[in-house]
């Protein structure tokens, strides 16, 4: 028995519907799979310094609210932020947290010295 073109471009057409709709769920379930990120851009980690003035900068992806030890911070739509904190003398830890919409938490920590 001999299928037509017909029945081999309904197979197609189906199959091709499936991939489409598999590869939209994937990528609107794509901010819940990967979770929030967090890039500090500046400053290293580990470094010490001789300004009490430190400037932290980074790049959030996928959060809907960031905090720098413990202060709600905001970042622009691109997800950059920028902050300045005052350093105590000696041995400083710096916490910058971020959540997402569904409630997954992410923390990097720097640790700086002032001198």
């Amino acid at each position: 028995m001999n299928k037509g073109r017909g029945f081999y471009l309904k197979i197609s057409t189906i199959a091709l519907g499936f991939v489409l709709l598999v590869a939209y769920f994937i990528f609107g379930a794509q901010s819940y799979i990967l979770g929030p990120e967090i890039y500090i851009a500046q400053p290293s980690n580990g470094i010490t310094v001789n300004d009490p003035f430190l400037v932290i900068k980074g790049n959030v992806s996928r959060a809907a609210l960031l905090w720098i030890n413990g202060q709600s911070i905001i970042a622009d739509k691109n997800g950059v932020f920028e902050e300045s904190l005052l350093l105590s003398k000696g041995y400083n830890i710096i916490g910058v947290t971020a959540k997402d919409k569904f409630g997954r938490y992410v923390n990097k920590k720097l640790e700086i010295v002032f001198k």
